[in-house]
């Protein structure tokens, strides 16, 4: 997943850095633990029991809402 925009490639650089990855690049092929990019969302863990995953898209969208209520809480105090 090619990011466009500059605020994801700031996000996700943000990401990185929190994470200790490496900074290069601004897709988020080094960020996989935090998604699992699938069609049906979901997938088998190992014990067999279901275990629902992040898409891509979904933990970009989610990590922006995170940036977006820790700035705001940054800024009510």
């Amino acid at each position: 997943m090619k990011l466009k925009n500059k605020e994801d490639k700031d996000l996700i650089y943000d990401l990185k850095k929190m994470a200790g990855l490496s900074l290069g690049g601004s897709d988020l092929a080094d960020l996989k633990p935090l998604y699992h990019s699938s069609d049906t969302n979901s997938r088998l863990r190992e014990d067999g029991q279901k275990s629902t995953c992040l898409t891509q898209t979904q933990a970009l969208s989610n990590a922006k809402k995170k940036k977006r209520n820790m700035f705001y809480t940054l800024k009510t105090f």
